[in-house]
């Protein structure tokens, strides 16, 4: 399939995530360095307008979405009186174009080099298990009119679930396909052209200038940085997939970016921009946290380090500093522990993810960037750990940024390479996730990487500026763009490559080929629209809902149910093809409507499709009790006559 039908979808999910946001920013007269926060904010409004809307059983979608904005954008400009400050940022424009169309080209190439040369088309879907849930999820959103995060966890269908999921990255989805028309696929991969080729290296580039101060060698080398680390963005393409946490964690850079400049401007403002302040910091972290709930944890480490750094050089006395310093740590401690007991994390923090390696080895996995059995990094890793020193020696205000890097790094190596109370207490918020935790190290890294590489050009310029003159910059930063581009050729993005291609195969798919795909569009257009299909999620059929609307009595694997099973549908899950009809099982049929059954070709996902609990669900040969309504080889539509 050609990928022009991405280009649309790519430029209106730009629009949609980054226009909510600078409408607020314009109305709020924000200063130009808060404007890479308007993804954020855009995610905020459309995550925060879906739950509002829940709460009084409204249709959501695109108006709501818009009327949202603008109360926003009023509230903004009702607290700070200023002329909209487009202007300001139109002003900025001619001075960093370049600099920006740049970094969007590389992350062009380098979307293309890591994912699109390697799947199949626009409408490829990951052969991944949390791949299923995630556009069944944007199927639920559109079926229901509903973007509430307080309602998509009753999607799965499973009992006594809490009704929260986080649905930043569904409710945008589902707005893009309200206003393209493309298909949930097709949608999915737009947005993750969009936080990888955009968003993150702005929000990247918004951390960077905000701490280190603007110029365009530094909005370039991060820019370009943010999409060289493989852990952070292009490994969550292929693991998982992590649709949400890759948005949480391209939006988070620029909110961090916030706080410090809300931290800078709060003693002097007013009482009406205090406010603003929160308005603006509110809606971001609504964003982040309705993308993905684990990003605050992260900020949680990020800004105890921030604050503890702010202790340790100001000056006070050792007395003092110690007193500070412990009654900090306490108040994180206290908190971490508070939420890590709490009933509703536990499903989170008693995640069984088992160490893998040894901790030695997840050490040096950590330090050269080859984070789970990956190739290493070895001098990006260099130029970020360089980077890191840079900053300790002149900028120990800033000494914070590396801490939290190598933190995350720690809580990797724990993750990766041991067991223990103390490895499940530091990284129960991520799963225990070695996967989750390396994305925040690469995500940390790309400012310090982007800094030194700067700060390289800055020198490389000096000393070809007496032969080259004005022109000196330019060449050395057109050097260093082309050994950027070179190294996406690297051993190590090369395997993020191969690892992209083996999570889209078709040719030997995982979960659903593209014979089963096209079956389940029949299937689609076969049974009455409100007709309920027995099925197995473990052999892919719980896309068909996501795909095509049907109702599959199991739309989600049980690994990702956010509830219990339930007994009426165990009956079927377990004795629909078992039991010869007994009454359990025609009172479950009944009960719940059930018309037919469907399964396709005879591979699990994984062994979980074989546990007693779904053994009821595959028609053996000539079956009593199962009409035959389409079939192809193994793949099947049972009308169910047993309990008539």
């Amino acid at each position: 399939m050609t990928w022009v039908p991405l280009i649309l979808p790519f430029v209106v999910g730009t629009l949609i995530i980054f226009i909510p946001g600078m409408v607020i920013l314009a109305f709020s007269g924000a200063p130009a360095k808060l404007w890479g926060l308007s993804p954020a904010l855009g995610v905020g409004v459309i995550a925060g307008s879906g739950i509002v809307w829940g709460v009084f059983g409204w249709n959501w979608g695109p108006l709501a979405v818009l009327i949202t904005t603008v109360a926003a954008a009023a509230a903004a400009w009702a607290l700070s009186r200023r002329t909209p400050g487009i202007t300001r940022l139109a002003r900025l424009l001619p001075r960093y174009i370049i600099p920006l169309a740049l970094v969007g080209g590389l992350g062009v190439l380098a979307f293309w080099r890591l994912y699109m040369s390697v799947v199949p088309g626009p409408d490829a879907i990951g052969q991944l298990q949390d791949t299923m849930f995630h556009i069944d999820v944007v199927r639920y959103i559109l079926e229901n009119q509903d973007g509430s995060s307080a309602h998509t966890g009753y999607m799965d269908g499973s009992a006594n679930a809490s009704g929260f999921y986080p649905a930043g990255w569904h409710a945008t989805a589902a707005l893009l396909v309200q206003l393209t028309g493309v298909s949930i696929p097709v949608a999915a991969t737009a947005l993750s052209a969009v936080l990888t080729v955009v968003v993150f290296p702005l929000s990247s580039i918004t951390l960077a200038v905000t701490v280190f101060g603007a110029s365009r060698t530094l909005v370039v080398s991060v820019g370009v940085a943010a999409q060289l680390f493989g852990a952070f963005p292009w490994r969550f393409l292929s693991w998982g997939q992590l649709y949400s946490n890759l948005m949480a964690m391209s939006l988070l850079p620029a909110v961090i970016a916030a706080i410090i400049l809300t931290i800078r401007m709060w003693r002097g403002s007013t009482v009406g921009m205090k406010v603003l302040q929160v308005e603006l910091l509110a809606i971001a972290l609504a964003g982040v946290a309705l993308a993905q709930p684990n990003t605050v944890f992260a900020l949680g480490i990020i800004g105890y380090l921030f604050l503890l750094n702010a202790i340790l050089t100001a000056g006070l006395t050792v007395r003092a500093t110690a007193l500070r310093a412990a009654l900090l740590t306490v108040v994180l401690a206290v908190g971490w522990t508070g939420l890590y007991v709490a009933p509703f994390m536990q499903r989170t923090v008693t995640w069984v993810w088992n160490s893998f390696e040894t901790p030695a080895q997840a050490f040096g996995e950590a330090t050269s960037l080859g984070f789970n059995g990956g190739q290493g990094q070895f001098v990006l890793a260099a130029i970020t750990i360089a980077g890191a020193l840079l900053v300790l020696r002149r900028r120990p205000d800033a000494a914070w940024l590396p801490a939290s890097a190598a933190a995350f790094g720690v809580f990797y190596i724990l993750a990766a390479g041991s067991e223990g109370r103390i490895r499940d207490f530091l990284t129960g918020f991520w799963y225990h996730d070695s996967y989750r935790l390396a994305a925040l190290v690469a995500m940390l890294g790309v400012p310090l990487a982007g800094l030194l590489a700067a700060h390289v050009l800055r020198i490389v310029a000096a000393a070809m500026r007496s032969r080259m003159g004005t022109n000196a910059p330019y060449v050395a930063g057109a050097i260093a763009l082309v050994l950027a581009a070179i190294s996406l050729a690297s051993p190590a993005m090369a395997q993020q490559r191969e690892w992209v291609r083996l999570s889209f195969a078709t040719d030997d798919a995982w979960m659903l080929s593209p014979a089963e795909r096209d079956f389940l569009g029949q299937v689609a257009e076969t049974v009455p629209e409100d007709a309920v299909i027995a099925n197995n999620p473990y052999d892919g059929s719980g896309l068909a809902y996501g795909l095509y609307g049907t109702d599959v009595l199991f739309p989600a694997m049980d690994g990702n149910w956010l509830g219990e099973r339930d007994p009426t549908k165990k009956e079927i899950s377990s004795g629909l093809t078992t039991t010869d009809f007994d009454a359990e099982v025609c009172s479950a049929v009944d009960q719940l409507g059930v018309d037919y059954l469907l399964q396709l070709d005879d591979r699990w996902y994984s062994d979980g499709g074989t546990l007693p609990e779904w053994s009821g669900l595959r028609v053996s040969g000539d079956q009593a009790g199962f009409e035959p309504i389409l079939q192809d080889g193994d793949m099947a539509l049972f009308r169910i006559t047993g309990c008539d």
